[in-house]
């Protein structure tokens, strides 16, 4: 495979799991494991084809998802397992860079819808939003721009 046809399918996969995950997010209001795990395989697979992973560097990529999951343990889950679990698995797929680079979109996108849910439905801050759709919209500004 050439890395031009690598970097297009890892883009699709990336996209597909997102928005797969988005769906289950917004109806179901929690995300099933197996398809988290398939969506870290898949991403894992196509990085090592690529060559990516032959520099120890690369566990950096998986520190935002590690991070995720330590604040939903001492936040008593405000961020939820899942969500850090497919920001860990985005690792698989995307540079340090890039990921910082999404997970500021998704949070910034989250934070303003939050913001006019709060002033025009009158939603308490307790509200809980699912944050995978906005990890998928910031992907697909990132696609964008």
């Amino acid at each position: 495979m050439t890395q031009e046809i690598l970097c297009v399918v890892r883009l699709v996969a990336a996209a597909a799991g997102l928005a797969y995950l988005s769906v289950e997010d917004i109806r179901k209001k929690s995300i099933p494991i197996w398809p988290i795990i398939a969506m870290g395989a898949v991403g894992a697979v196509l990085s090592a084809i690529g060559g990516e992973w032959t520099s120890w560097t690369v566990a950096l990529r998986f520190l935002p998802g590690a991070l995720c999951l330590l604040l939903g343990l001492l936040s008593r889950e405000a961020v939820g397992y899942g969500d850090g679990l497919v920001i860990l698995c985005l690792g698989a797929y995307l540079s340090l860079a890039e990921l910082m680079q999404l997970c500021l979109a998704a949070v910034t996108l989250a934070g303003v819808v939050a913001l006019l849910l709060m002033l025009i439905m009158r939603k308490g801050r307790k509200t809980a939003m699912p944050l995978i759709p906005f990890l998928l919209a910031g992907y697909g500004l990132a696609l964008l721009l």
